[in-house]
């Protein structure tokens, strides 16, 4: 990968980018401060840019081309409908209180919203929005479910260990959640290092026929436990992410752990940096970003090295009063900038964009008809390869 361009709007440290196939030449981020900008990468330039909450925005993420859902540390998770205007007073369709007390993201896939339980951090809630003629409907399916509780009932369709310390203490807080849609599993990675997942049955109604009146009762949800392991244990789940009936777990150290969960079986690569801040998919392999700004290229079959680069920075000669000499090691830090997240996304060719002559000429120039990895750093920089 080369450095391309840079794109510089955000006043605050990139928190969180989304895109999707069905997005075209257009991504979406947002940073500490609350702002979100939906980007057109074939021109370089906001499409729109709003405030969207008054606290650091924890995860944003694309529903399809028209519709944009986030979550913050003020305690809420808002859907806004996107439009071409520049009109930074845009209101939400719909708001959802939840807890932030720590810095774990929702899962939404429409009508189904996952976010880490408003009573206890351990634990996670699950709520259904669906619309109605006032806008959308608000309805919690499970409250508080305690999954190390199901850990605890050894469910006989899979062997998990015991281990005497979690029975006393639990997993601790949930960091991460993933869920797969076509197959109803839940992934959770929390603050022990223990990666869970579990396997959601969403039953369907039964009707009552009595008195030639119909009644419809909506059965609870059954939750069933599918996966078990604690490879990176006592290190807490940093990042999680699914690709190819694979769950893919990193955290603060240098491991990097291949979950299949429909064999039980892990990989375990050792990587060269410590600190994996974001993964993403792209192709059949993953790109890593780690805190000190390094982002590497995986291969999850085998054990190629594909690539390994950074950001370059310019380099300013330091000087401190009262000393003889500065030291390497501080030098390096001060032109380190830490890495925030990283997002891998497939433009297409100029020749299907409504661009002017003079517009299809930059974007060529920039690179785009080829894959691109945009990466957010604190200092309010994404950076495209």
């Amino acid at each position: 990968p080369v450095q391309s361009f840079s794109l510089r709007s955000h006043g605050a440290a990139v928190s969180a980018m989304d895109s999707n196939t069905s997005s075209g030449a257009t991504f979406i981020s947002a940073d500490s401060d609350g702002w979100v900008i939906w980007w057109n990468i074939s021109i370089k330039r906001p499409i729109l840019k709003w405030k969207a909450h008054q606290s650091k925005i924890i995860s944003v993420k694309l529903l399809g081309h028209e519709r944009v859902i986030t979550q913050s540390r003020d305690s809420s998770v808002k859907i806004w409908q996107l439009g071409h205007s520049s009109d930074p007073t845009m209101d939400p369709i719909i708001e959802v209180p939840i807890n932030s007390l720590n810095f774990c993201n929702v899962e939404f896939h429409e009508p189904i919203l996952f976010t880490p339980a408003t009573i206890d951090s351990n634990n996670f809630d699950m709520y259904k929005l669906q619309v109605s003629k006032d806008g959308y409907e608000i309805s919690r399916v499970i409250a508080n479910y305690n999954v190390h509780e199901l850990y605890s009932r050894q469910s006989p369709v899979i062997d998990i260990p015991s281990d005497p310390e979690l029975a006393r203490s639990g997993f601790g807080i949930i960091m991460r959640m993933v869920f797969i849609e076509e197959e109803s599993n839940l992934f959770l990675g929390f603050e022990s290092g223990h990666v869970i997942g579990v396997h959601i049955d969403f039953q369907e109604s039964v009707e009552n026929v009595k008195s030639n009146e119909r009644t419809v009762i909506n059965k609870d949800p059954k939750l069933k436990l599918i996966y078990s392991d604690s490879s990176h244990s006592p290190n807490p789940i940093i990042t999680l992410v699914h690709l190819n009936n694979r769950i893919i777990s990193g955290s603060t150290n240098k491991k990097l752990v291949i979950h299949d969960y429909i064999s039980s079986r892990q990989q375990v690569k050792k990587l060269s940096n410590a600190g994996i801040e974001s993964i993403c998919p792209h192709g059949d392999g993953i790109i890593v970003g780690f805190w000190n700004g390094v982002i590497e290229g995986v291969r999850l079959d085998s054990d190629d090295h594909i690539f390994e680069f950074k950001r370059s920075l310019p380099q300013i000669n330091l000087t401190e009063s009262n000393s003889t000499s500065v030291n390497e090691t501080s030098q390096e830090k001060r032109n380190a900038i830490r890495l925030s997240c990283i997002q891998s996304i497939s433009i297409p060719s100029t020749k299907s964009t409504n661009l002017s002559y003079k517009d299809m000429v930059r974007a060529r120039r920039s690179g785009l008809g080829r894959p691109l990895i945009l990466a957010g750093y604190e200092d309010g920089t994404i950076v495209a390869f």
